[in-house]
């Protein structure tokens, strides 16, 4: 279905944006492909760090398949 970026500041946060944003667009489900934990300068000063996580996944959507009768 495509791809779906995040930007959080934990593993739980950016699952919660994956599961979010798939479901804005209709996907069943996501496969994370990448991931980037690093500690990054906050915007609001240049000396404090905050661990961020950049992650990157694939939208999937599961075909229904007909039952036999």
């Amino acid at each position: 279905m495509g791809v779906i970026n995040v930007k959080a500041q934990s593993e739980t946060e950016a699952l919660e944006e994956f599961k979010k944003k798939a479901m804005e667009i209709g996907a069943d489900g996501v496969i994370v492909t990448s991931t980037d934990n690093r500690l990054r300068n906050s915007s609001h000063s240049w000396f404090f760090l905050v661990p961020t996580i950049r992650a990157t996944g694939v939208a999937i959507k599961f075909q229904d398949t007909p039952t036999e009768k």
